[in-house]
């Protein structure tokens, strides 16, 4: 019974084993970073998040996301080089199966962009109320989004999404800058709805004396 025992256990060994995949090799894996590293010298100016897997044989499985189509032929031809397929799973940045409207204008008067969608992450950057900014993702209430000085983060701060005629009507408005350091915003029955700061951009809708 003894044996037979010890017989199980090998072979469950064997066969768990046998299942895992196999590492991906050191030196391939470090010639991937640096093509991001090169790519996205610095993080908050662009999206070149990459991981391999190995399959069976020589393939290899390509996932993450960037926003530079660039950077995923500099991958492939990489692989090429070395002697493997590849499986192409990358999302490439707008991710149209869930952004339906590609732009967005910050609704509130200061937005704060974090790296990763969560309040505890660092700051990217922040942009003013009135800020139009690109989406490329969406995640658990977070938009992913990159501002016109090409800053990309995630925030939870209200942002009015736009389409492309959406963005061209509010772009041929009638537009102020606040210069003022301070101050709000009043709707037609007198009641605060938002606090403003300096440089903010807002659409003039009319005058009162």
């Amino acid at each position: 019974m003894k044996s037979l025992k010890c017989l199980i256990i090998i072979l469950c060994a064997v066969q768990i084993t046998g299942c895992q995949n196999k590492e991906v090799p050191s030196g391939l894996q470090s010639q991937l970073d640096s093509i991001s590293a090169a790519m996205v010298p610095q993080h908050a100016e662009a999206i070149c998040d990459l991981s391999l897997t190995m399959n069976k044989g020589k393939n290899i499985t390509v996932r993450g996301e960037t926003t530079l189509p660039e950077a995923k032929e500099k991958v492939f031809e990489l692989l090429r080089q070395s002697g493997y397929t590849y499986t192409d799973s990358i999302t490439a940045l707008p991710d149209t199966s869930v952004v339906k409207k590609p732009w967005g204008l910050v609704a509130v008067s200061v937005c704060n962009i974090r790296t990763k969608p969560a309040h505890k992450a660092e700051m990217a950057t922040q942009a003013l109320m009135g800020t139009p900014v690109k989406i490329l993702n969406k995640r658990g209430g977070w938009l992913l989004v990159q501002t016109p000085d090409s800053y990309t983060g995630w925030t939870d701060d209200p942002v009015e999404e736009l389409n492309e005629a959406e963005l061209e009507e509010w772009k041929n408005s009638d537009r102020i800058i606040y210069l003022k350091n301070t101050g709000v915003i009043y709707d037609s029955q007198n009641q605060v709805v938002s606090d403003i700061v300096f440089g903010v951009i807002l659409q003039k809708t009319g005058e009162k004396r």
